[in-house]
């Protein structure tokens, strides 16, 4: 009765136990003391006794770099463990933890975007792919027992179909289409549009509105690093470091590379009494742009979806169509 109790008992996610950690950071608990709380508020075992180690091992004096760099932390995620081991204060921890709200992972928005136009190939190559299984073979087997001359389109289309040298071909070929829809698909929307770029100044602006006013170009400095952004950190810390070290907000985006949009917002959100709901702001267009992006790259996927299945399905009827007007031609003679 016990244990079916206590496997209905709903469990703590590791994401749910970080906006708690960080809802106690925020709140001013010590380190030590929030990780003790979340060991004993956490339903789940893992995170119950990283926390239970970490507040241990803090209480002991141990620096939370050492401590977070410890194997049994690996409970958390990377970005999670970084922060909690950075040279700020836990409070500001706090407000990264759970104001922080990183929406967009690198790969997954990636693949969420092309999982229609996946599908849409997906079914077009397998469609066409059952007419060299199903529909042509029949087509060379009657030519075959009629030992009629078949035209050299049709000759090739057939000598492709399942059962013959050519069908492995046409496995492989398959095969290296959608691979290359896939890697185009990934390419549009990463490179050629931006995406990768657009998704870190969105999560850079929205880091910026997670703290204070005065403390955002310190955060900056030491989360300017790939584990938070992939593409865009080098750019980021270098504006950082150089607005830091006493240039002018243009002057130290301009030498990063940062476009104009992030630096017009940079401007706004950067000052002693900005309004942070401007950083978030200009993270929700981007974010926009963002969706754009995906949705331009899908368009041209599609395109190219639907010329190639044409293409495909435009051959085999005009070699079916060559193939009938043989085969009648032959019947009457």
């Amino acid at each position: 009765m016990t244990n079916n109790a206590a496997a209905r008992q709903p469990q703590t996610r590791p994401d749910e136990a970080i906006f708690q950690l960080g809802l106690l950071l925020r709140a001013g608990l010590p380190m030590p003391e929030a990780m003790r709380n979340l060991a004993t508020s956490s339903s789940e075992k893992k995170i119950k006794v990283a926390a239970a180690r970490s507040a241990e091992l803090l209480a002991m004096g141990n620096e939370h770099a050492e401590v977070f760099a410890d194997p049994q932390m690996t409970v958390f995620s990377g970005r999670v463990r970084y922060i909690l081991a950075a040279p700020v204060s836990d409070k500001l921890k706090g407000a990264l933890l759970c104001d922080w709200h990183i929406t967009m992972n690198r790969w997954a928005e990636t693949m969420k975007a092309m999982i229609y136009p996946l599908q849409s190939m997906a079914i077009g190559f397998f469609s066409c792919l059952s007419l060299f299984v199903f529909v042509l073979p029949q087509f060379r087997e009657i030519c075959s027992g009629l030992r009629i001359e078949l035209p050299p389109f049709s000759a090739w289309l057939l000598g492709l179909t399942v059962g013959t040298e050519g069908s492995l071909i046409l496995v492989l070929s398959a095969a290296a289409i959608l691979s290359a829809g896939l890697l185009l698909g990934i390419y549009l929307i990463r490179v050629f549009y931006g995406a990768s770029a657009i998704r870190d100044e969105l999560n850079f602006l929205r880091m910026l509105a997670a703290v204070p006013a005065n403390e955002r170009i310190r955060v900056a400095v030491i989360m300017s690093v790939p584990l938070h952004f992939p593409t865009m950190h080098h750019r980021f810390s270098k504006f950082a470091n150089d607005f830091a070290g006493g240039s002018d907000i243009n002057s130290a985006a301009t030498n990063a590379g940062l476009d104009l949009f992030i630096c017009w917002f940079l401007n706004l959100g950067l000052s002693e009494n900005a309004d942070p709901e401007t950083l978030s702001q200009g993270a929700s267009l981007l974010e926009a742009w963002f969706d754009g992006s995906c949705a331009r790259a899908i368009s041209i996927i599609e395109v190219c979806s639907v010329l190639l299945q044409g293409l495909v399905f435009g051959g085999v009827a005009y070699a079916v169509f060559q193939l009938m007007s043989v085969i009648m031609l032959g019947s009457i003679t």
